[in-house]
């Protein structure tokens, strides 16, 4: 049986040939036509041009008519992650990329004579493109993307309300 040196130093050697695995602190504000999306996450860099991501969401929505139902507004949290890719080996520039998450919201909604409220869990499956910049010191980046995805209530607790298509606009902060 090898020596607990021995399997220490085997795990060191495992995670020293990963990546670097530096971390960055990310926050975004995304915005949509009926609601925003604020979140703060960590990413991982794989390699040169390519970063995986997970973060931590509050999703504030005021859907109005644009739900089932004459009125809907509601808020909840969600986890996501993402992968995303850089044209050239950098971190910033243009990237494409792709985001799922995975929401718990509760929505009030409204039709004339009558109210109630919905409980949902929502998957947001969304693929992006952006470009990433660091207009003001050499650790802290700037990003802008185009989000286009699908909002999908998979478990209703209540009255079903909206779902569909979705578009966002993104604007995130990175210190690296």
């Amino acid at each position: 049986m090898p020596s607990l040196a021995k399997r220490y130093t085997a795990i060191l050697l495992a995670f020293s040939t990963l990546p670097a695995l530096a971390v960055t602190p990310t926050a975004e504000l995304r915005l949509y036509p009926v609601g925003k999306i604020v979140s703060a996450g960590l990413s991982w860099r794989f390699d040169a041009q390519t970063e995986w991501g997970a973060s931590v969401l509050y999703n504030r929505a005021r859907r109005g008519d644009a739900g089932r139902h004459e009125d809907e507004s509601g808020d909840g949290f969600g986890l996501g992650v993402e992968l995303s890719r850089f044209w050239k080996p950098a971190p910033q520039g243009w990237f494409y990329g792709a985001r799922a998450e995975l929401f718990a919201l509760d929505i009030d909604w409204r039709d004339p004579g009558r109210d109630g409220d919905s409980s949902i869990t929502v998957i947001q499956p969304t693929l992006r493109l952006g470009y990433r910049t660091r207009p003001f010191f050499r650790s802290l980046s700037a990003a802008v993307a185009a989000n286009a995805g699908v909002e999908i209530n998979v478990a209703t607790r209540g009255e079903k309300v909206g779902e569909g298509a979705i578009g966002l606009l993104s604007f995130a902060l990175s210190y690296e």
